[in-house]
């Protein structure tokens, strides 16, 4: 069985039939395709053969495997656990074939370039003359990396039905009698006499997954620009503090952790929900040894963390519009207080646009304007793109969705 990545399910039936071009293959009914959406209702072949691309796969499943380039993969530990996912999936012997960008393009964007390839799986079986794709020839298992990904893949199942069966099991329970669940977790210098609580609802199977697969696919372009950012700011051997306010299970401030390009040494996670630092704690027990007396969780929200230290990065990721509007002011006030000289304050939201009406969020989004209000008064504002590891002019912003960053002095 022969297999296709693809970004979208819209554009699936071309970028399959590219896929048969390229690789000469024959058998569409033996096509297995996986796309980053959670459904692919209009695609014309059996259901078996679809499925998400973060679906882990057993090895040697497959004879040939092909990515398409609208794939968006960043270089940086994310995206080393997702090929590598896809490289234990291949028989030995046979071929998967991979785009990549031209060196200037590679760097410029943060995309992986031929060279990037090679030193990760091995010199190239072949490349075509295009200069889009290069295949390389299967001949034993890739070392894991460290990542965020690495344990979703290993782990997805028990995540699932975990938070299925946690957020059941506390509906209604009191506060006090949870304490013993988080008592595993890496609480960082406060424990709340009030122990703030909140589980949120049962959900569906489905919606659970999709929830997380929605997550860990986030993570890809938000730990790659955060990275970038870290980068374009601070020297390559400092140890830098970071705290991610809303993180849901800590993600980003794992990944960050795990990535040897990124010089954050100490991070904490800041979330309301009790059941995202219980699953949280899930990852921070695979990578014990890496993250003990280095990646800490606080159960509150925003507008009441405690700063008992200075931070290098405090980053709101699609968390600020949760916090009362009437508080926002100050929420990124404390926080910008809390920053060390040189430390730069993050955000990121998606912004209000005809495209998100009838959603759930859509009276609390932001518009451009006040975001940028909002940031500039602590000092202009960078702009960085939501899909490439780039900076933006001011002029190229208008309503997309992107990173904002400002720095103090």
């Amino acid at each position: 069985m022969k297999a296709v990545y693809v970004r979208h399910h819209e554009t699936v039936e071309k970028e399959c039939a590219e896929a048969i071009r390229i690789e000469g293959w024959n058998a569409r009914d033996h096509v297995r395709v996986f796309s980053s959406d959670a459904a692919l209702m209009c695609f014309p072949y059996r259901p078996e053969l679809v499925g998400h691309i973060l679906y882990p796969n057993r090895g040697s499943l497959f004879d040939g495997i092909f990515l398409d380039r609208s794939l968006l993969l960043f270089r940086g530990p994310w995206a080393e656990a997702f090929l590598g996912q896809i490289h234990h999936s291949l028989c030995d012997g046979a071929t998967m074939t991979v785009p990549y960008y031209p060196d200037p393009q590679a760097r410029a964007k943060g995309f992986w370039s031929r060279a990037d390839l090679e030193a990760f799986f091995g010199k190239a079986a072949e490349a075509d003359r295009a200069g889009e794709y290069a295949r390389f020839r299967k001949a034993g298992e890739l070392t894991p990396t460290d990542s965020v990904l690495t344990w979703y893949f290993q782990d997805y199942a028990h995540l699932v039905v975990d938070d299925l069966l946690i957020r059941s099991a506390l509906r209604g329970a009191d506060p006090t009698d949870v304490r013993h669940l988080l008592s595993g977790l890496p609480l960082p210098e406060t424990w709340p006499a009030e122990l703030p609580f909140r589980s949120g609802e049962p959900e569906g199977t489905e919606k659970v997954a999709k929830k997380h697969r929605y997550w860990m696919g986030g993570l890809a372009v938000k730990s790659a620009v955060m990275g970038k950012i870290i980068r374009d700011r601070f020297a390559a051997d400092d140890e830098l503090s970071f705290l991610d306010h809303g993180g849901g299970l800590g993600l980003l401030a794992a990944e960050l952790l795990l990535d040897p390009a990124v010089p954050v040494a100490r991070a904490v996670n800041c979330d309301i929900d009790t059941v995202n630092l219980i699953l949280g704690g899930r990852l921070f027990d695979f990578y014990r040894r890496r993250f003990d007396g280095c990646l800490f969780a606080h159960l509150g929200p925003s507008e009441e963390f405690p700063y008992r230290r200075p931070y290098d990065v405090v980053s709101f990721i699609g968390s600020l519009l949760y916090v009362p509007r009437n508080l926002t002011s100050s929420v990124l006030d404390r926080a910008w207080e809390a920053l060390n000289p040189g430390g730069i304050l993050v955000v990121h939201e998606n912004i209000k646009t005809d495209s998100h009406k009838g959603t759930r969020d859509y009276d609390m989004m932001f518009t451009p304007e006040e975001i940028d209000r909002l940031m500039g008064r602590f000092g202009p504002v960078d702009y960085y793109a939501g899909t490439a590891a780039t900076r933006m002019k001011p002029e190229q912003v208008g309503a997309r969705t992107i990173f904002r960053v400002v720095q103090k002095g």
